[in-house]
């Protein structure tokens, strides 16, 4: 966006700045499935055609905003379908099935993308393709994906489907109704997203901290950047999904994700010992990724795993809800931090706030059963 399309810095921060804010938004796409089982395939197929749409479009837009609005869409709707997918795995498969498949997926997903990103990268600087296309196919790709979904199969109660109608103040405000029923009635669930906010806000808040740090103090060229971004945290993310998937089996979700928090504070540690050996640097974001592969599995099926009998999409509505809350504060507060502070500090406040994520998931796990 920089390079070929003149954007400013201003417009890169609400760009990334987005990501994390358009998730409260993302509560309206995910409403209307609570309770509501036939109406999860449809959630998922329009948020298909959504998030992709406007991106066919680029090539005839090439512009920032056009950019910026397309991203955010994408995002708005590809958060907002998270509880109809988690409600459609919790109906379509068992549990250590679903776990399985989660994985399985996530790290297709996730190797994938770096794969195909370094391709891409290639294209580019050979001049072998003009990016603006890359859009239209990733888009019209993306919508191929209507079919397999469209055939889905859910078995449905025929009681869901005499809804009563709801008005239009009631659909503003349900989300919010929704999230706070959820976490007013069920006390375990709200300690887990108590804990899981806290090891949330430990790595969001070293995000601001993190380019000065790369850049300012270990002076790393793109070479570094890369290796450690996509292989070492990618292909730890890839080798521990499938022991993630079986251990989760075994532990409950407390002991779970408590592990995965306690992962997360030897990060920022291992980035200040780079100062001392650029390696660190590398077994750093090997933790990383071997810590959101399991965080990863962690958010999205704590509401399948949580609701029991329940509408899971309720219960990952709050994920969604949380996850822009956290977002919206957490990088602003990072931001002052790293000026204020410096970057060093900053990451030894992320690390103590992913201990006490942990600390409380320890706590919690001998409180509550899941």
């Amino acid at each position: 966006m920089h390079r070929d399309l003149g954007a400013t810095p201003m417009q890169i921060s609400l760009l990334i700045a987005m990501h994390p804010a358009v998730s409260l938004l993302s509560l309206y796409w995910s409403a209307p499935v609570s309770q509501r089982p036939d109406r999860l395939k449809s959630n998922i197929i329009w948020g298909q055609v959504m998030g992709y749409l406007p991106f066919l479009f680029i090539p005839l837009f090439p512009n920032p905003w056009y950019c910026i609005f397309s991203a955010g869409v994408y995002r708005l709707v590809a958060r907002g379908s998270v509880p109809a997918w988690m409600e459609v795995l919790k109906l379509s498969l068992e549990s250590s099935e679903k776990k399985r498949l989660f994985s399985i997926g996530s790290s297709i997903s996730f190797v994938g993308g770096g794969l195909f990103s370094l391709l891409v990268g290639f294209w580019m600087d050979q001049q072998l393709i003009d990016w603006k296309y890359l859009f239209t196919l990733s888009a019209l790709l993306g919508l191929c994906a209507i079919l397999p979904q469209w055939n889905i199969q859910l078995n449905i109660p025929l009681e869901t489907l005499n809804a009563k109608a709801e008005t239009f103040l009631y659909r503003l405000k349900k989300p919010w109704v929704i999230c706070c029923s959820v976490l007013s009635r069920r006390a375990d669930f709200s300690a887990y997203q108590l804990a899981f906010m806290l090891g949330g806000f430990g790595l969001v808040v070293v995000q601001p901290a993190l380019p000065v740090f790369f850049i300012d103090v270990l002076k790393l060229n793109y070479t570094e950047l890369s290796a450690s971004f996509i292989f070492c945290k990618g292909i730890a993310f890839a080798l521990s999904s499938s022991w993630w998937a079986k251990v989760m089996n075994k532990w409950n979700i407390y002991v779970f994700s408590g592990y995965v928090t306690l992962l997360a504070v030897f990060f920022p540690l291992l980035l200040i010992l780079a100062n001392y050996e650029v390696a660190m640097i590398y077994l750093a974001y090997l933790v990383y990724g071997y810590m959101q592969a399991g965080s990863n599995m962690s958010w999205h099926l704590s509401g399948p795993i949580f609701s029991k009998e329940e509408d899971s999409s309720d219960f990952s509505s709050v994920n969604v809800a949380m996850v822009g809350i956290r977002g919206v504060f957490a990088v602003y507060i990072g931001e002052v931090l790293v000026q204020t502070l410096g970057p060093v500090p900053v990451l030894l406040i992320g690390a103590f706030f992913s201990f006490l994520a942990w600390e409380r998931m320890r706590a919690y796990g001998k409180i509550y059963q899941t």
